[in-house]
């Protein structure tokens, strides 16, 4: 049970015809009514009926303000019931106090949030959204990325190999390390033995690591790119069929209930798959995502005779995955969160909200 005091529900219900000169001072005089001591607001994006794109703009401009503005913000991990309103998990909690009180209700009625509740504290296990320092390794196909990471707001830092191999990936300057698409052969190359260590050392003491696709193969005990300090997750493998081309286009994953895949429709979510490697021999309990069968060959360049051998190869294995690692934590894609399209192709997806993996990606490794 969460304590809560002079609870308010605020349900902004204007009449149809209303100018915009009048809509400002009501909403004024609304929110003065609003506790000025600290407290929280909590509400929901689910009930608001906001579009997946909407989803995305608001937790996008959060990002911002919370470098930005010092906004202090949460994402619950269970539902929380209070009286006669429920917030389910993904709910967004926001702390309010005199010196931050306009921004917040200038965040709340830009993104048009017609319903939210007064908490005094929080009372469910949540995600913090926070300042986050993260590094992407300079290496590889890192444009589509970027793009992802600048549509989310999130700060980066460029680091190449050879700052890596030079000691800059150190767990005071950097909370994640991503590891873009690519070749891996090419990015362990550039690595080498020393970035290899660089790299295991930065997880053990603590740091996190988000590979996609290239950078999820990198770590697996039996990658062949031949650079063997990166190779120590030990006994997690990948299904190598050789030469691995088996092909590209929309795939759909099937999600366990997890952080990482908060918001999102468990039973089905598309991506682009670009010949990720099919993840195995792997704890069921660091398996967050499988791929579903394909029924079609539409929207999928399947290099493979025929679909049954597709799917023979990409249903025994795992898409997504989490792997604890020392003091670190580590989160393979087999597929691309970055993208929403299939690059030179016309093949895409209908809305971009797999982007919300890579989102809760960042926040779960850095609360974990």
């Amino acid at each position: 049970m969460i304590a809560f005091t002079k609870t308010k529900t605020f349900i902004y219900k204007f009449p149809v015809i209303v100018s915009t000169l009048l809509l400002i001072p009501l909403l004024i005089i609304v929110l003065v009514n609003v506790n000025t001591t600290s407290h929280y607001i909590i509400f929901s994006l689910e009930s608001e009926k906001f579009t997946q794109s909407k989803i995305l703009n608001i937790l996008s401009d959060l990002n911002n303000r919370v470098n930005k503005d010092n906004f202090k913000a949460y994402l619950t991990l269970e539902p929380l019931s209070i009286k006669d309103n429920t917030f389910p998990k993904g709910s967004l909690i926001l702390y309010v106090n005199k010196d931050n009180k306009k921004l917040i209700l200038d965040f709340i009625k830009k993104h048009n949030i017609k319903k939210f509740l007064e908490i005094s504290k929080i009372n469910v296990p949540t995600l913090e959204i926070k300042p986050v320092k993260i590094a992407v390794l300079e290496s590889g196909d890192t444009f589509y990325l970027y793009n992802s990471l600048n549509m989310l707001n999130f700060a980066y830092h460029k680091i190449t190999p050879e700052d890596i191999k030079k000691n800059a990936l150190d767990i005071n300057n950097f909370d994640i390390l991503i590891i873009p698409p690519g070749t891996s052969h090419t990015i362990a190359k550039n690595l080498g033995e020393i970035g290899g260590k660089k790299i295991r050392e930065f997880i053990e003491k603590g740091g996190n690591y988000i590979g996609i696709c290239a950078g999820a193969y990198l770590l697996l005990s039996d990658s062949t790119h031949g650079i063997e300090s990166l190779k120590f997750l030990k006994d997690i493998e990948t299904l190598n069929q050789k030469p691995w081309n088996i092909g590209m286009g929309v795939l759909k994953i099937k999600m366990k209930e997890h952080p990482i895949t908060l918001g999102l429709n468990y039973e089905e979510l598309p991506v682009i798959y670009i010949n990720g490697p099919i993840i195995k021999n792997i704890n069921p309990n660091y398996n967050i995502a499988s791929y579903l069968p394909l029924s079609s060959p539409k929207d999928f360049l399947n290099n493979l005779p025929n679909l049954y051998e597709l799917n023979k190869i990409i249903t025994t294995g795992i898409a997504l995955s989490h792997i604890p690692f020392k003091k670190g934590d580590i989160i393979l894609f087999s597929f691309h969160p970055e993208l929403n399209s299939l690059p030179g192709t016309s093949i895409k997806l209908s809305d971009p909200y797999n982007l919300r993996l890579l989102f809760n990606a960042i926040y779960f490794s850095i609360n974990s």
